[in-house]
């Protein structure tokens, strides 16, 4: 009896463990995405660049890049989507530009203002590599998420430097309902900016808030011409401060539609 109790554990425990292994294996597959079958330089980098953020979003738990809509040697629009490999985007777009031959910039759009912080955060980290860990670059999505929830109806964008530069610049921007849809449905991008492949990418430059959240303001003008601080880096020159006169803006090219 106990001879036929102990083979029965051990059979139970290669099924439980052939069940996982067809779980993980199913999962991995599901996840796959449909790149060319032959890539270009650009493509290349591009598919380089998204196995490491989604291997980031899998160590932190959060739902991986599972579509790719449209993909050129120049472009590429990826999402996250309900089901794998789906036709459209959804609530989250991702946009890379490869004209360079390898990746220029990152547009990352979505309405999940919760998950932000940690996709935007694989989004840096994975264009850092190690000179930035992965706390480290969840510190500034989640201050600008911080500012969106002290001011939501509030719109803002970071002016953006598409010239390629000595670091990686990332750059932020929120709108409150850019579709005008019924519920009102917020969205928030991250842009970046690559570095330039002779240059080691190291450190990040990015517009800094206030830890309030709130908009700074002029004290020279009144409550109605509302302005914040911007920091970018020219080219060339030492890191300075701009004033950048901001009123909320219509929906522009920094959201697109579907």
């Amino acid at each position: 009896m106990g001879r036929r109790k102990s083979l029965a554990r051990h059979a139970g425990g290669l099924l439980t463990a052939l069940l996982f292994a067809l779980c993980v294996f199913q999962s991995s597959a599901l996840a796959e995405l449909p790149w060319p079958r032959e890539l270009s330089a650009g493509q290349e980098a591009a598919k380089a660049y998204i196995d490491r953020v989604n291997t980031q979003l899998t160590i932190q738990k959060a739902r991986r890049i599972n579509s790719i809509f449209e993909c050129y040697p120049s472009f590429a629009s990826l999402g996250i989507t309900e089901t794998d490999n789906a036709d459209a985007p959804e609530t989250t777009e991702l946009i890379l530009t490869m004209a360079s031959g390898s990746l220029d910039k990152l547009e990352l759009h979505t309405a999940e203002l919760e998950a932000f912080p940690v996709l935007a955060a694989a989004c840096i980290q994975a264009a850092a590599g190690e000179s930035l860990t992965m706390q480290e670059a969840l510190k500034d999505p989640t201050a600008y998420l911080k500012r969106v929830r002290a001011n939501s109806t509030d719109s803002f964008s970071d002016p953006v430097m598409e010239e390629k530069g000595d670091t990686l610049r990332a750059y932020y921007a929120y709108a409150p309902n850019p579709y005008h849809s019924e519920p009102a449905m917020p969205w928030i991008t991250l842009t970046l900016i690559f570095p330039r492949e002779s240059e080691g990418g190291g450190g990040l430059t990015v517009t800094p808030v206030p830890d309030t959240g709130e908009i700074t303001r002029n004290p020279t003008n009144d409550d109605s011409d509302p302005d914040w601080v911007g920091y970018y880096q020219p080219l060339g020159e030492e890191p300075h401060l701009e004033i950048f006169v901001t009123p909320t803006p219509e929906p522009d090219s920094a959201v697109y539609d579907y």
